[in-house]
């Protein structure tokens, strides 16, 4: 398994891992949404999503790495240095294929964007999570993240 920088060429990789795990972080926060809504939803913002995953292939102030194995991209993960406050950062994604998953991708992708960060003098970094997200809240605690903060929500 190897760790890079993400690629152009990586996009269509990229966006089906981030679709898949879309799906089912959102299915465990809102069991009650249809698989065949998010999807809809998701399909709705591709055009937009994949120019956001290009700015940040491209980008200086972001990091966006993927895993690959057997030269598939299994895994991606991105962090993005604060442009209000550049000693600040935030780990916007991490996800890895589903059927990769329980394997250490997380954690090497985790330990290559703290890296990268350290490399570049952040004092802080912070992401979000859906409450229910156990791996994902289970993974930051395992490198030193404390819950700091809770998002509250309501329709009208």
């Amino acid at each position: 398994m190897a760790i890079r920088k993400a690629r152009l060429k990586d996009l269509k990789e990229i966006d089906k891992i981030y679709v898949g795990s879309c799906i089912d972080e959102v299915r465990i926060q809102f069991p009650s949404r249809s698989r065949k809504d998010i999807e809809k939803e998701l399909t709705k913002w591709r055009k937009d999503r994949l120019k956001g995953f290009r700015k940040d292939i491209l980008s200086k102030s972001n990091y966006l790495v993927v895993v690959e194995e057997d030269g598939l991209v299994v895994g991606f993960g991105d962090v993005m240095v604060l442009k209000r406050d550049k000693k600040k950062a935030e780990i916007t994604m991490v996800y890895i294929k589903k059927s990769f998953r329980k394997k250490g991708i997380g954690s090497k992708i985790m330990k290559e964007l703290l890296s990268w960060l350290k490399k570049r003098k952040v004092k802080s970094v912070s992401g979000g999570i859906f409450v229910k997200n156990n791996p994902s809240i289970k993974l930051c605690k395992k490198f030193g993240f404390k819950i700091v903060a809770v998002r509250m929500e309501r329709k009208l």
